[in-house]
């Protein structure tokens, strides 16, 4: 097919949104579409760099939308951005249908940003649509917030209230709509969209594995190692993404005889509020604090670690939890969001939380890091499942699984991509 990819987020050098618009071009070409691209202007000269050194990507065709420089100042205003953001789609989308007037698409993919809350106008071109992985539906259990500062949990409140707000939005509603294909990264992003598009709506993971960079199964660890268990966390220094339940977790851990440590590495706002959890738990001299270091540079830690600690509370994504696995470290997380689809009993463990209190979910959490730490053998096996588990979410799996499914639809005579009768399969699910 002929494809138009909407990606205001499409960077080569850069992970998280900008990664996913990148890897998911990169992997629709690699299907044999035709693929035209439409993305900030800002992007040029990464993406420009990354095809003069790359020859398979020269036949991709993009394109660069930018709004007026005067209003520059509202992309970098907290407050101001989802307007500013709002106000780029739509004049993407009237530059898409320039293009389309030229070029005569088949299809148009919206796929950054990927947000339940965040519009697109894609459907103004009037051919077949696809929206999505759209995230931002998972939302921390209620037991577990008291666990957060009074302005994380604020947060999360507003937050509530923003998606319970999705169903009566006339933006969405118009890009549902519009959409004839709608994919939602997690079941709870995709239980926010009304039960009028529910027909349409897949279920698909948004991220994917390098499976050049796949490690090696970790060896077993020594019983009587000084140091104990390894364990490792990384990610923003935020409640939401559970340090503090970690920081909770080893204490219990400790205090039930286990020998170890854990590597904190990250950096935000909560910092000294961690740092006073730790010393009033009596574990502060067991914690090693690193600044957020390059994934180049993180990746000697996922090699030297036993486990991945990572008890994040609402993330759709999470692609410190996908790196890990492609270093063969076994992951312990909770069973929310995208954690609780990438990680499976082969390597690691998920917990699952919904009706937890705080003083449970350390508790379930010590008791996985104890297992670890008295069965070592154990350790090694999940090693490897970790790497086979990084292989099922492979890039070409992500992309390929739901474009599997585009390409069924739209051999259907009476009108492509009409219908999905039945959500699509995970990757490494089925």
């Amino acid at each position: 097919m002929k494809i138009l990819l909407s990606a205001y987020a499409c960077d080569p050098k850069r992970g998280s949104e900008e990664g996913v618009g990148w890897n998911w071009m990169r992997g629709i070409h690699r299907l044999g579409h035709e693929l035209h691209v439409l993305t900030k202007a800002e992007n040029r000269a990464a993406i420009e760099d990354a095809v003069a050194a790359d020859a398979a990507l020269a036949d991709i065709r993009f394109h660069y939308y930018e709004l007026p420089v005067r209003l520059d100042r509202w992309a970098a205003t907290k407050y101001l951005f989802f307007l500013y953001y709002l106000v780029w789609q739509w004049g993407a989308a009237t530059r898409a249908l320039a293009l389309h007037r030229r070029e005569r698409f088949e299809l148009v993919h919206h796929i950054t940003f990927g947000s339940i809350r965040a519009p697109s106008f894609m459907g103004r071109l009037r051919i077949p649509f696809v929206f999505g992985p759209l995230g931002g539906g998972d939302s921390a259990p209620r037991m577990l917030r008291p666990s957060y500062t009074w302005i994380r949990r604020l947060e999360d409140d507003l937050r509530d209230a923003m998606n319970h707000a999705v169903r009566f939005d006339p933006l969405m509603a118009g890009s549902f709509a519009s959409a004839d294909l709608i994919i939602a990264r997690t079941p709870r992003s995709a239980g926010l969209i009304p039960r009028r598009f529910q027909h349409k709506t897949m279920v698909a993971i948004e991220s994917g594995v390098d499976v050049t960079r796949l490690g090696r199964a970790h060896p077993v660890p020594p019983a009587d190692r000084p140091d104990g268990l390894k364990m490792l966390f990384a990610g923003r220094f935020l409640s939401l993404k559970g340090l503090q339940l970690a920081i909770r977790a080893l204490a219990e851990f400790r205090a039930r005889g286990g020998e170890g440590t854990l590597t904190a590495v990250g950096q935000g706002p909560e910092e000294q509020s961690f740092r006073r959890l730790a010393e009033k738990l009596n574990v502060a001299d067991h914690i090693r604090w690193v600044p957020w270091l390059p994934r180049g540079e993180l990746d000697a830690f996922y090699r030297s670690s036993d486990v991945f600690l990572f008890p994040s509370l609402r993330d759709g994504g999470a692609n410190v939890v996908l790196e890990a696995l492609t270093a063969g470290l076994p992951v312990v997380c909770l069973d929310i969001g995208g954690p609780g689809i990438f990680v499976v009993d082969s390597c690691g463990a998920a917990i699952p939380v919904e009706d937890l209190s705080i003083e449970a979910t350390t508790a379930a959490l010590a008791d996985i890091l104890l297992r670890f730490h008295r069965d070592r053998p154990l350790l090694a096996d999940k090693s490897a499942g970790a790497l086979d588990r990084a292989r099922q979410l492979s890039w070409e799996n992500t992309v390929g699984k739901v474009y599997a499914e585009v390409e069924r639809l739209s051999r259907r005579p009476s009108r492509p991509l009409s219908v999905v009768s039945s959500p699509a399969s995970l990757p490494g699910n089925s």
